[in-house]
């Protein structure tokens, strides 16, 4: 059986996919599975070949099969953005997949309180492609919230529940408006 791997970052690079793989442990109470599959990501954007299928087959196999919002995949995908954006876990700074990786992030899980947390160690051009990821996906929750009142309005959904969705969309926006 192959070890699981000592240094992620330079199996990564190095395409020791099985060893990356070997993070995984298949329990929900810890982080190994969705740090194999960070790493695993990070060895796709490194061009190793037949990544794809260990990052279905870990969906399938490990703990991340009970992962329903997708939020694991989500901090995976931060995870390694802000590897990217600070140069650590042994990764060198590389801005363009730092911003593919928050992309990807912001689709599955809110940046917000993350970005916040993250912000304050970047400095320069990390820091503003921190910012501008993280607006974006404050700005298309703000979209999705305005769509959700519309849609209760046409549905004549009781008031609480209208001025609830309201109360979301308005925080949504004071929290966009004072990143800008």
């Amino acid at each position: 059986m192959n070890e699981e791997s000592k240094n992620p970052a330079k199996d990564a690079h190095e395409g020791n996919l099985d060893a990356l793989y070997n993070l995984m442990d298949g329990k929900s109470d810890s982080d190994n599975d969705r740090k194999a599959y960070k790493w695993l990501l990070a060895a796709k954007d490194f061009s190793c070949k037949k990544v794809d299928d260990l990052l279905d087959d870990l969906c399938e196999l490990s703990s991340l099969r009970y992962d329903d919002s997708g939020a694991e995949i989500g901090l995976a995908h931060w995870e390694l953005a802000v590897h990217y954006l600070e140069g650590t876990e042994g990764l060198e700074v590389n801005l363009e997949r730092a911003a593919n990786h928050l992309k990807q992030a912001a689709e599955l899980i809110d940046l917000g309180e993350l970005a916040e947390v993250a912000l304050p160690r970047l400095k320069g051009e990390a820091k503003a492609v921190l910012e501008v990821n993280s607006n974006v996906n404050l700005a298309n929750e703000i979209g999705r919230l305005a769509k959700r009142v519309e849609e209760l309005r046409k549905l004549n959904a009781p008031q609480t529940i209208i001025e609830n969705e309201e109360s979301l969309l308005q925080k949504a926006m004071n929290a966009f408006m004072k990143q800008k």
